[in-house]
């Protein structure tokens, strides 16, 4: 069970930092194609605004998956083996 725990709480790290690394990859790419172009900021204001609503949701969002997925044992690691009870081995009444 402790396994479980452990293994939850790290791919929630996973999920949280992956997906931050990924939009802060994504929008530097948007922020280095806008000035090649010789925009400036305030020309995309509000797409400035969204990316940044985007920084602060989806790391939250994508770190709840993970906790979540985790709770469930749908990632690696987090499933709990149950053992066979006597009955089940054939070993009943020995």
């Amino acid at each position: 069970m402790i396994k479980k725990i452990l293994l939850t709480m790290l791919w929630t790290i996973v999920f949280f930092f992956g997906s931050a690394i990924i939009l802060g990859f994504f929008s530097g790419l948007f922020f280095y194609g806008s000035s090649a172009t010789g925009g400036t900021p305030q020309e995309n204001e509000q797409l400035i605004s969204v990316i940044g609503t985007t920084w602060a949701v989806a790391p939250m969002v994508f770190g709840l998956l993970g906790l979540l997925l985790g709770i469930f044992g749908k990632l690696p690691g987090t499933k709990i083996r149950h053992m066979p009870s006597e009955m089940s081995r054939g070993r009943a009444g020995r």
